[in-house]
């Protein structure tokens, strides 16, 4: 995950957090037991944890799609 500060919601000042990218899903058996593991990869975007306004999302398959999506979120008009 990037070090980059995300700001807060341009709409409502809410806090704001990075949502998606890499997963691991662990496979449990009919017993209950731990038995794999997935990989899944979802799309980054940023999201507000008070009014759920998001940003833009990035899924280009590479490491650079969380910075990507903190970069789009931070990006105010003057």
């Amino acid at each position: 995950m990037s070090d980059t500060e995300l700001l807060p919601c341009p709409f409502c000042g809410g806090k704001a957090k990075l949502k998606g990218g890499d997963y691991i899903e662990p496979v449990i058996a009919e017993n209950g037991a731990y038995v794999d593991a997935e990989f899944e990869s979802f799309p980054s975007w940023v999201e507000c944890t008070k009014c759920h306004a998001t940003g833009q999302d990035f899924d280009n398959g590479d490491d650079t799609d969380e910075e990507k999506a903190i970069e789009a979120w931070n990006r105010r008009e003057n």
